[in-house]
């Protein structure tokens, strides 16, 4: 599926490329898969807080690898880099009191 972040990106989740369309020069990002899955599960529940055991349990132990919280840290920080390079707005958030995280609804399917 494809969806409109901050009516500028286009992020595909099934390849799990970021695009600008219609930029003269086309740029663009093409995560990795493991930050893939988390963006796709923060997608998929606009504005809903994820918690961080959750968030380990779908996208490392559900793919047989081991998670880590230092793991997660360096994913969620790859990902704010990288929406931010593109967009210019923070779109990640996360709760220090409970270490939960948070996508702000600033997206729309895209057809």
């Amino acid at each position: 599926m494809k969806y409109l972040i901050a009516h500028t990106v286009v992020y595909d989740t099934e390849s799990g490329e970021l695009t600008i369309p219609g930029a003269e020069a086309p740029e663009g990002k093409k995560l990795t898969n493991t930050a893939n899955r988390i963006l796709s599960l923060l997608i998929a529940t606009p504005g809903a807080v994820l918690e961080r055991q959750y968030l380990l349990e779908q996208v490392w132990e559900s793919a047989g690898h081991t998670s880590s919280s230092s793991s997660l840290n360096q994913y969620v920080s790859i990902l704010r880099k990288t929406l931010t390079s593109l967009t210019d707005i923070c779109l990640l958030y996360t709760s220090d009191a409970a270490d939960d995280m948070q996508c702000i609804s600033r997206w729309s399917p895209y057809q």
